[in-house]
């Protein structure tokens, strides 16, 4: 039961242990501080009799420590809300965690969710009620543009893969004539003719649609002619641009010193603010979360803390607005590459649009094969 220690104002010491002895209670130790004082320890279960002996003699005193399984139940008895508060959290964990609070969808949008609905699942619905593999399967056969729908269940949440089917490509049919374009404007730097009649040579500026090889071929002396199927390499330099534009000043967001901070308590079924307000028109936020209860159950407070933003105007040096424009520029002119170009060269232009803004062209040069094939000859 543990042991007690009672601290005991008296003169009379050698009497009080003699009566505690004729009581029954079990005395461990006994120690004496000063001339006036008696500590002793009895034992947890003679508490209540040595009490009674103390004021039965109206004696002055006071419980000092506690040692061994009393202080254990000391403890709960004087925390009982708190055992009672742990009990119904993990009551409250293990019941949660029976079942699906979140639907993952991943590669799809909402009509996978409305399949979901139709098969009998949706937040709230037991874990055990739900058979991954029969979801899997449903889905499938509902939305077939998926090659694969994968379904599994990770704590607390449904996690739905879902990924497109791809089309097959394209076949050309090697019957039929065909004349091959340029695709893009530019200047011929080689042709190599494989099948057909060249319409263009090194050094000619075409335009996207020209006629690079005609599906055509002499055949004889009379000069007949016989419809084939253009094949071939046609190299082109061809050019992309971009343009940016920078002002030397611009507005910049600084705070002010001032911030407050919210709480609130996010469950799955209400989120509630439990204290502090936003009165700043114009802020910056950061939140920090953290779990209320265990890892299963998705009840967390989050704190915000709210920085009161004001406006201010920041002057760029132009060697760095220049280099900012002419960066973005040239990523604007390289985001339009054509597909299978290789790059060369680039170069880039200046100019002041008004007093506080830098104009930047960029313009990079792409050397590639720019013959496409058009169908019909």
């Amino acid at each position: 039961m543990g042991e007690i220690l009672f601290s005991i104002d008296t003169f009379m010491g050698a009497k009080l242990l003699s009566h505690a002895a004729e009581n029954g209670v079990c005395v461990h130790d006994v120690s004496a501080p000063n001339e006036h004082t008696l500590n002793v320890w009895v034992s947890g279960r003679d508490e209540k009799n040595f009490r009674t002996l103390i004021e039965k003699y109206s004696l002055p005193y006071k419980v000092i420590a506690v040692r061994g399984r009393a202080r254990a139940l000391r403890s709960l008895r004087s925390h009982a809300f708190l055992a009672a508060g742990l009990i119904i959290g993990i009551a409250l964990i293990y019941i949660l965690s029976l079942r699906i609070w979140f639907l993952d969808v991943s590669g799809a949008g909402s009509e996978i969710r409305e399949s979901l609905y139709r098969a009998g699942v949706s937040v709230g619905c037991r874990k055990s009620g739900v058979d991954v593999s029969a979801v899997s399967r449903l889905l499938e056969a509902e939305n077939p543009e998926f090659a694969h729908i994968g379904v599994k269940i990770s704590g607390v949440a449904l996690k739905i893969n879902c990924v497109k089917a791809e089309s097959a490509p394209g076949v050309f049919d090697i019957t039929k004539t065909r004349d091959l374009t340029a695709k893009a404007d530019g200047v011929i730097v080689d042709i190599n003719v494989f099948a057909g009649q060249a319409k263009v040579k090194s050094g000619d500026t075409v335009l996207k649609g020209d006629i690079l090889i005609l599906g055509q071929e002499r055949a004889g002396r009379d000069g007949e002619v016989s419809f084939v199927r253009a094949e071939g390499t046609v190299t082109a330099r061809v050019w992309t641009k971009g343009e940016s534009a920078v002002n030397l000043v611009i507005e910049k967001q600084v705070r002010t010193g001032r911030a407050e901070t919210t709480t609130e308590i996010q469950t799955p079924f209400f989120t509630r603010k439990l204290a502090g307000e936003n009165p700043f028109h114009a802020f910056e936020a950061q939140a920090r979360e953290s779990k209320l209860v265990g890892l299963f159950v998705p009840i967390r407070l989050i704190h915000t803390t709210f920085y009161e933003l004001k406006t201010e105007n920041a002057f760029i040096d132009k060697d760095a607005a220049e280099k900012t424009a002419f960066e973005s520029a040239l990523a604007k002119a390289r985001k339009n590459a054509p597909e299978g170009a290789a790059e060369l060269r680039h170069w880039a232009d200046f100019k002041k649009q008004d007093e506080n803004t830098i104009v930047c062209t960029a313009v990079v040069e792409w050397i590639m094969d720019i013959a496409e094939s058009r169908q019909g000859g």
